[in-house]
């Protein structure tokens, strides 16, 4: 069953620490993109699994009256080996997704695009 139903990780405190409890490894990191790709989805952004052929990579994009200007948000959500997020990539996926949320919430044009960039 999954675990990121609509509004379970809707607080970016809550995914941050998600991300930092599964603590995936870089190229290994599959729970992490596929809660923050359906967080992306329930705010409606169109979202592409697998991109550029790199399993644990995504894309989503909201476009907004005309589409222009556009701003893309990266969200790494990879973790060390041994030492989990000592990295903070939970903290920076986290920020990504609800700054690229927030701004979708708040521009009048635009094309919003957070990329799930893995390792």
């Amino acid at each position: 069953m999954s675990e990121s139903m609509p509004g379970k990780y809707d607080d970016p405190w809550l995914l941050a620490l998600k991300i930092q409890e599964l603590a995936e490894i870089g190229s290994h990191e599959f729970e992490p993109p596929r809660i923050i790709m359906d967080v992306l989805r329930s705010r409606e952004f169109s979202v592409v699994d697998h991109c550029m052929g790199i399993p644990t990579a995504f894309r989503a994009e909201k476009v907004i009256g005309s589409g222009k200007p556009v701003v893309a948000f990266l969200a790494e959500y990879d973790a060390l080996t041994g030492i989990g997020h000592a990295c903070g990539h939970n903290l920076i996926a986290s920020a990504a997704v609800f700054s690229g949320i927030r701004a979708a919430e708040n521009v009048k044009d635009g094309r919003i695009i957070v990329i799930g960039t893995p390792r």
